[in-house]
């Protein structure tokens, strides 16, 4: 009995085995749509180089942004300096002009000055006739600084910066249990409410000369 013959499956014919001996596949064939070996390493190294230099981008921008930050840090502590004693404003009070100083500067200064005439903004010399006011925002920045400075900056200044802090913070305590803020210097002296008769023992108006009762 005659059987029909098996079909042929010869390197020639089947692509399969043209893939496993070597040669190229039909126009139609899966090796034609499917991407070699050789290729996929090309793409994956091309798609690394540019993750790679995206990554370097991403860290020099970070780095710059850093570098910004740093800066207006500096601007920032430099605002919250005094300018005489060239230290933090730990205990900051403004003048009537707008200028700020610390405390102590404030202080040493006026007490410089001859007569209550000669006070003056050191800066701007509008004379001073109204007792300096604190000046509460820019001592909270300070004591944002000495905080970051605590956990941050070379060991030994976060400690020190705390401390003249607090005896500065010390002495303002002292002045008010005591003469006052900036030692009573400001502090406006009671006027006579009369001239005293000393021959009819009365106090009179130094206007009219009339007897001054309760006060008036």
């Amino acid at each position: 009995m005659d059987h029909p013959p098996y079909p042929s499956t010869t390197a020639s014919t089947n692509p399969s085995m043209k893939r496993h001996f070597g040669e190229p596949a039909g126009p139609g064939g899966d090796a034609a749509a499917a991407p070699t070996r050789l290729e996929k390493k090309k793409s994956l190294t091309t798609k690394g180089s540019i993750g790679e230099g995206g990554g370097m981008r991403s860290v020099a921008a970070l780095q710059d942004t850093v570098n910004d930050l740093r800066a207006e840090l500096d601007r920032l502590r430099k605002n919250c300096t005094c300018v005489i004693c060239q230290e933090l404003l730990f205990e900051p009070y403004f003048l009537q002009c707008g200028h700020t100083y610390c405390y102590h500067c404030i202080v040493q200064w006026v007490k410089q000055a001859s007569n209550r005439k000669s006070r003056c903004c050191p800066e701007c010399r509008t004379p001073l006739t109204i007792q300096p006011a604190p000046a509460y925002p820019i001592r909270n920045m300070v004591d944002l600084f000495v905080h970051h400075a605590e956990i941050h900056s070379v060991p030994g200044s976060g400690p020190d910066l705390r401390k003249q802090q607090l005896e500065m913070a010390e002495v303002v305590k002292k002045h008010l249990q005591g003469p006052g803020l900036f030692e009573g210097m400001f502090l406006k002296k009671p006027t006579p409410v009369g001239v005293r008769d000393r021959d009819d023992g009365v106090l009179r108006c130094p206007s009219c000369a009339w007897e001054v009762h309760d006060g008036r």
